[in-house]
């Protein structure tokens, strides 16, 4: 492959933005939820608040949120989102649904974490390889072998946020989307900088080509199977040099 002169892809501003805006969310949220444990735990108690009684009970709230994150997907991945009960999730967990509800609002916001985790965790991927300075071809390759790799490491998180898109409120969905679109409008921009830069080359517009390589990359959680004789980083670099196979100059 000759190699084109490397040129220094500078992330957009908005997607410094939407991580922040997304982990702010987030971290608002989580913050309540501490809230709500910390109080219910001081109120059983009738002692006055401490800072290191705080510390450990904030440490085991977000220790137990981890933990009901993981039943909700392994839940919602088995059985499917909406066949879910956040019975059946209690359940899982050992606890009673009045317990649970501290923790969690309800089985929307949990959905819609995850789709939130899922979202800013890739954005977080992509800021990363962007800021290495690559040329346009060698920084999309890295972010798909990235993005591949994650989703063999979360395949049960990634079913649920391809097949459950549908499920999510209406009111949250729209900012989520956009999120999602501002990723790929990366990709997008990448590709026909490549392009431009001689490093790739496509028989299709730089659109389609993003449509072919996403569509590929992301189905890899339907057929991926753990335990195969690569790992996942070999069977990312696997399935990335071959759908990029045809555009690298």
């Amino acid at each position: 492959m000759k190699r084109a002169a490397e040129q220094k892809i500078q992330p957009p501003g908005w997607i410094f933005d939407s991580l922040s805006l997304t982990r702010a969310g987030a971290g608002a949220l989580e913050r309540r939820h501490e809230e709500q444990a910390v109080d219910i735990h001081d109120s059983k108690t009738q002692e006055p608040k401490a800072p290191a009684r705080s510390a450990r009970v904030q440490q085991k709230v977000e220790a137990r949120r981890r933990q009901i994150y993981a039943a909700a997907t392994e839940l919602f991945s088995v059985q499917g989102y909406r066949a879910a009960s956040m019975r059946e999730l209690a359940a899982a967990l050992n606890m009673n649904k009045a317990t649970l509800y501290h923790y969690v609002q309800s089985k929307e916001q949990l959905l819609t974490m995850l789709y939130t985790e899922v979202i800013a965790e890739n954005t977080a991927i992509m800021q990363a390889v962007i800021g290495r300075g690559l040329s346009a071809a060698e920084t999309l390759r890295e972010v798909l072998v990235q993005r591949v790799e994650y989703t063999t490491t979360h395949q049960p998180l990634l079913r649920i946020f391809y097949e459950e898109e549908l499920e999510l409120p209406p009111n949250l969905s729209a900012p989520l989307r956009q999120e999602r679109e501002h990723y790929e409008r990366v990709l997008l921009e990448l590709v026909q900088r490549g392009l431009n830069e001689g490093s790739l080359r496509s028989p299709v517009s730089a659109q389609m080509t993003v449509n072919t390589l996403l569509g590929a990359v992301n189905w890899t959680y339907r057929w991926y199977k753990p335990g195969g004789p690569l790992s996942p980083r070999a069977f990312a670099e696997g399935v990335t040099d071959t759908v990029l196979g045809g555009l690298l100059v």
